[in-house]
């Protein structure tokens, strides 16, 4: 049969009273009479060459046809109307569902959606901090911000910015240096160790210091944490120095929180990548959210 050609109104019709086995009770839960569903359902057996129904006194019982044709419009129907219900909550609401790394999530991410409300009125975010990957379906996420070498595959993905790690201190620590820190004297200092997902610390430390040419410290010494928050918590306190993608101290430099100990930034083979699947572009509200954030992203690089 011709997709065209399907008859929806006598299958549910069909579909309801199979699964009361009551004409009756079909016809309350489709909202029409008794005699609509009888002759919706005598239509369908005529278009189909076959008896779907026995029908005895006050009572129907579905043929081995009936059987065999139930299932499949049971499961057929439920799926479209998950589809149309899906579809219409999605392109109805005006929120988008945006995943990132929590600190990620609270350094950068917040302070800008902060301003939304006189900036873009008609964005409603609902973030999701998490170090999950999204999958843009059971777990109801429009758009993922991820950290990584290259574009994440599988899905839509461009790059947000790229990244730098730079080496920060509290101003007090520098202030006890009449204002600077000499790289001959980081070996007085403690390292700050704060590790981002999918890699180790000291590892950064090591290239940071082999970058400078300083191969007398010991790269692995130091506070070791296992994220970057308190790392920064260290480095704002005056524990030592932490090296940190710039991104996350944004606020805390710009704030006088913390400052830059030495300028000698290292270029970062991670970059932060927007992801979403292809369909979701289909969506306005999501081509503007993507706009905002990618137009956010070159307040940094420019």
């Amino acid at each position: 049969m011709e997709r065209r050609n399907i008859p929806l109104t006598g299958l549910r019709a069909f579909e309801a009273a199979a699964r009361h086995l009551s004409f009756s009770k079909a016809a309350d839960e489709l909202s029409v009479t008794a005699t609509a569903i009888s002759h919706q359902i005598r239509n369908l057996e005529h278009q189909l060459g076959i008896k779907l129904f026995e029908r005895k006194h006050r009572a129907v019982q579905l043929t081995q046809a009936g059987k065999v044709l139930l299932p499949g419009t049971e499961s057929g129907l439920n799926q479209l109307a998950e589809t149309v219900d899906h579809v219409s909550s999605d392109w109805r609401s005006s929120a988008v569902n945006l995943r990132a790394t929590p600190l990620f999530v609270a350094r950068w991410l917040a302070p800008h959606v902060a301003l939304l409300p006189n900036e873009k009125p008609e964005l409603d975010f609902r973030i999701s901090p998490s170090f999950d990957i999204a999958n843009f379906g059971s777990d109801g996420i429009d758009i993922a911000i991820q950290f990584g070498t290259e574009p994440i595959k599988g899905v839509h993905c461009e790059l947000l910015f790229k990244e730098n790690m730079v080496p920060v201190c509290s101003p007090n620590l520098i202030g006890s240096m009449n204002g600077r820190i000499n790289l001959a004297d980081l070996k007085n200092y403690q390292l700050i160790h704060g590790n981002i997902p999918g890699r180790v610390a000291a590892q950064e430390w090591k290239t940071w210091l082999e970058a400078a040419n300083i191969l007398d410290i010991d790269a692995s010494s130091g506070l070791h944490f296992d994220n970057a928050a308190p790392a920064i918590a260290s480095a704002i306190e005056g524990l030592g120095i932490t090296l940190v993608l710039r991104t996350l101290v944004e606020p805390d430099l710009r704030d006088g929180r913390l400052v830059v100990a030495f300028e000698m930034e290292q270029p970062e083979d991670y970059a932060w990548y927007i992801t979403t699947k292809e369909e979701n572009l289909e969506r306005p509200v999501l081509v503007q959210a993507r706009d905002w954030l990618l137009e956010k992203s070159q307040q940094i690089t420019q």
